[in-house]
């Protein structure tokens, strides 16, 4: 435990840009821009980035009632 925070990593999935490109069916080039745009729970490792699984999912299941609400 550290700072009082319990971690547990056992679960943790990181996606990298090619796993977020196959994932939505975009290219890698559009993946890049993704997580390039504000507001998108990426983060960096180095010069990789990354995203949390479980962030990812909770951001592309925020986009949906976005898109919803637009109609």
């Amino acid at each position: 435990m550290k700072g009082g925070i319990p971690m547990n990593f056992d679960d943790l999935n990181v996606l990298t840009v090619p796993d977020v490109a196959e994932i939505l069916k975009i290219s890698t080039k559009s993946a890049y821009k993704l997580f390039n745009k504000q507001g998108f729970p990426s983060f960096k490792i180095g010069n990789s980035l990354r995203v949390c699984e479980d962030s990812f999912l909770s951001w592309l299941k925020s986009q949906e009632r976005v898109s919803k609400r637009a109609r």
